[in-house]
């Protein structure tokens, strides 16, 4: 999403569920900011405290004619996934890394400074240190974490909670979708690129047609109130 900042002011940008606001005086962007929100954690180089890590990660483009402007004042996260009530919000941290960057480059800007706990938890963080383009990744305490399978020949986890069939999927065949999961589940389809190409709701077993995927290799998060599964799909010709 983007948004013009030319000015101080609170700017909520929608879906990725940041709000930015600015100090009342400086040096602000001048032009449009670019957030995305990445709803896909990848297994390397995203650990930066050897803590659990956000469910998401953000990206802030500034296009403005300031490249470098004044730190933001505030930065508020909404769902950053499970935050136990005896968190304490100053436990939270959040690192920032340039905007391209692929390496354990992490670096802390701040201590969170408010926080609303639950299973979708959120955050705020002042006196940022986010003063250009840059990504953004919330770590978190020991305790708080999901249950998170993944793809185990050994101890073959996931297949326990979440089995998909047929996989490789003809992208003309139905998806069918079996688990042991409890409750409500979120599953979202996602590209090599960690976008979100579809999300599907669904209680118990389900099953889905997705004809406008190209082959290639993609990745299914499964998301119920307590347990986090990923899978890979395999789309064929």
């Amino acid at each position: 999403m983007r948004m013009d900042i030319r000015s101080k002011g609170i700017y909520p940008f929608g879906l990725t569920g940041l709000t930015i606001e600015t100090e009342d005086s400086g040096v602000f962007p001048n032009g449009e900011l670019c957030v995305s929100r990445i709803n896909y954690i990848p297994p390397t180089n995203f650990n930066p405290d050897n803590r659990p890590v956000s469910n998401s990660y953000w990206i802030l483009h500034n296009y403005g004619s300031n490249l470098s402007h004044t730190p933001f004042k505030i930065l508020s996260f909404d769902n950053i996934g499970l935050v136990r009530a005896q968190t304490q919000a100053n436990e939270l941290n959040l690192f920032k890394r340039g905007p391209n960057e692929d390496t354990a480059t992490w670096v802390l800007a701040i201590n969170g400074s408010s926080l609303q706990s639950g299973p979708n938890a959120s955050a705020q963080f002042t006196k940022t240190k986010v003063q250009e383009s840059s990504q953004l990744l919330i770590s978190k305490t020991a305790g708080d974490t999901m249950v998170v399978a993944v793809e185990n020949p050994v101890q073959n986890v996931s297949q326990t909670l979440i089995e998909i069939s047929p996989n490789p999927l003809n992208s003309q065949d139905p998806l069918s979708i079996k688990t042991t999961m409890e409750g409500e589940i979120v599953a979202k389809l996602m590209d090599d690129r960690g976008r979100i190409l579809k999300i599907i709701k669904f209680k118990n077993n389900c099953e889905t047609r997705i004809p406008e995927l190209k082959p290639g290799t993609y990745l299914l998060s499964f998301e119920s109130k307590n347990q986090l599964v990923f899978k890979k799909l395999l789309v064929i010709e």
